[in-house]
């Protein structure tokens, strides 16, 4: 949890990270649960920004705000 708001309080400092942030419910359409993966979320997003930074602040954002993944049964 702490490296997890470090990683999301310091992309304020990186363009790369900025970008993910401002683009990430456009890129995935849906809040994401607490088992989602990071890397395959970052497929979603164009190639150009599918890079370390993207993973790191993807994972940040599922630690920080995703939430249970509900059962339909």
């Amino acid at each position: 949890m702490p490296l997890a708001r470090a990683v999301y309080a310091g992309a304020r400092h990186c363009v790369c990270c900025r970008r993910v942030l401002a683009r990430q419910y456009d890129c995935l359409g849906r809040p994401c649960s607490a088992t989602t993966i990071p890397y395959e979320l970052a497929r979603s997003f164009d190639v150009a920004d599918g890079d370390v930074c993207t993973v790191r602040m993807l994972a940040a954002c599922i630690v920080l705000f995703a939430r249970d993944r509900e059962s339909v049964h």
